[in-house]
């Protein structure tokens, strides 16, 4: 950091945004601490059960869990696309039996993480006595997998 930064707008949110701390001749950025939210609901108010979701909800989940398989698949094979070996059996020899076995660990690999990630919710939500509804994965292009929605079906006591 050498303070060059220009007086312009973005950078004094940024610096307002970020706090600097001195400790041993050293600078370090830390943030700053965000202040909590809290939202205010009548007793009467639940979340939207399972049973309460229509068909069309259910099938645009259906539609998101199906198309982040298809985009983390493609992602799988994008990890491979310059490799020579791997683009002439494709493309020249029209040989796709080479490209599944090469693309299932990366693309089981990133469902894995994304599943334990959404499993971690599930743990935390158990241990506070909070119900979750079934994650909904949402489709990415850049990393197939741009991470879940997980309803809530109780609110955190």
């Amino acid at each position: 950091y050498n303070r060059n930064w220009r007086n312009t707008p973005s950078s004094k949110i940024v610096l307002d945004y970020f706090l600097w701390k001195t400790s041993s001749g050293a600078h370090r950025l830390t943030m700053k601490k965000t202040p909590s939210v809290i939202i205010a609901l009548a007793r009467e108010v639940e979340p939207e059960q399972e049973s309460e979701r229509g068909l069309a909800t259910k099938s645009l989940a259906a539609l998101s869990t199906s198309l982040t398989f298809l985009t983390t698949f493609a992602y799988a094979i994008s990890c491979f696309a310059l490799n020579p070996a791997f683009f002439n059996s494709v493309v020249k020899e029209n040989d796709v039996s080479a490209v599944v076995p090469a693309c299932l660990p990366i693309f089981f690999g990133v469902l894995a993480i994304s599943a334990l990630h959404e499993a971690g919710h599930f743990v935390a939500a158990k241990m506070n006595g909070v119900k979750l509804g079934l994650p909904v994965p949402l489709p990415s292009l850049q990393v197939g997998s741009f991470g879940s929605i997980t309803p809530f079906r109780s609110f955190p006591p």
